[in-house]
């Protein structure tokens, strides 16, 4: 059985994989207002979105809360984090927070 951390890790990762689908196909990554939920619900504004990007539901985090998306200023960037058990930023062991960003560096 997977440990929080290991589950919330394989989460991020399917997560940021859905979002570089999304954003081969796009040319763009979702605005910080669509965030994730653009992978299973067509924008809007959005005319040639090609998905879902996510065959299930968005999952929520091993302690039953919503992984942060952050597009950055330039829109050139995304983190998407999990803020571990403790649900704060910052910490260490179990309440250390997890993050995938992309493109990856």
């Amino acid at each position: 059985m997977l440990k929080n951390p290991q589950r919330a890790q394989l989460e991020l990762e399917a997560l940021a994989t859905a979002v570089g689908v999304y954003h081969l196909s796009l040319g763009e990554y979702p605005t910080n207002e669509q965030g994730l939920n653009a992978l299973r619900t067509r924008p809007d504004d959005l005319r040639n979105w090609d998905g879902p990007y996510l065959d299930h539901e968005l999952p929520k985090d091993p302690w039953g809360r919503d992984y942060l998306y952050t597009l950055s200023s330039d829109r050139s960037s995304v983190e998407i984090t999990c803020l571990g058990a403790d649900g704060k930023p910052g910490g260490v062991g179990p309440d250390q927070d997890l993050v995938v960003r992309l493109p990856q560096r």
